[in-house]
């Protein structure tokens, strides 16, 4: 039997199970990846409490410039969305260049270090 178009087939045949199988599949897949951003986020605030606000943003920038030069040197073959542009170049010479002055200006403790509120 035809519906819809010349693509669009209705089967008389009954269902071999793919459906249900399927549906399992993503249900599955998306309980994972619940479980893995409840422990990204987990970590990422525990990472956060040690280091503070400055110090998990300086890893934030690092963590998106490797995934720019690594996504560049795996992908940029197959697709020419992946390459480094001037624009990608430029944020990773500024974040790189960031975290340098960061690191090399001298640090004094601040008033509240160790302060962990009341």
């Amino acid at each position: 039997a035809r519906c819809c178009g010349p693509r669009a087939e209705i089967s008389d045949s009954p269902s071999d199970g793919r459906a249900a199988s399927e549906i399992h599949d993503v249900a599955w897949g998306f309980w994972l990846l619940v479980l893995v951003d409840a422990g990204h986020a987990a970590s990422f605030f525990a990472l956060l409490s040690s280091l503070g606000a400055v110090g998990a943003a300086l890893m934030r920038g690092l963590q998106t410039v490797a995934v720019f030069v690594s996504s560049a040197v795996l992908f940029c073959a197959a697709e020419e969305t992946q390459c480094i542009t001037p624009v990608k170049m430029a944020s990773i010479v500024f974040v790189l260049a960031g975290t340098l002055v960061y690191a090399a200006a001298p640090h004094t403790p601040s008033r509240t270090a160790g302060y962990r509120g009341a």
